[in-house]
C-alpha cells in the first residue's frame, strides 16, 4: 500500500515510520533517511526493503519489483 493511499504522502519519514509500527507494515523505500530511521535505537521498528537501483524511471523499478516480489514475500 503506497503513502498516498493512506494520505500520508505529505508526512514526514518519522511519522511514516512511526504509523509502519502499529499494523506492523513493511517500509519499502528508496530514501536513504529510512535507512538510517530504521537503524537508529528504537523499539519496534518496522521492517525495511532499502531500494537502491539508483536514479531510475518509476517503470524500471516497477518491473524490478515484479521480478523480485515472491522473493521478498
Amino acid at each position: 500500500m503506497a503513502v498516498t493511499n493512506l494520505i500520508l504522502d505529505e508526512a514526514s519519514d518519522r511519522q511514516i515510520l512511526q504509523y509502519a509500527k502499529t499494523p506492523n507494515y513493511t517500509i519499502v523505500s528508496k530514501d536513504e533517511d529510512f535507512f538510517q530511521l530504521a537503524n537508529s535505537p528504537q523499539d519496534n521498528t518496522p521492517a525495511l526493503v532499502w531500494v537502491r537501483l539508483g536514479n531510475c524511471r518509476k517503470a524500471t523499478l516497477i518491473a524490478v519489483f515484479r521480478k523480485v516480489l515472491p522473493d521478498l514475500l
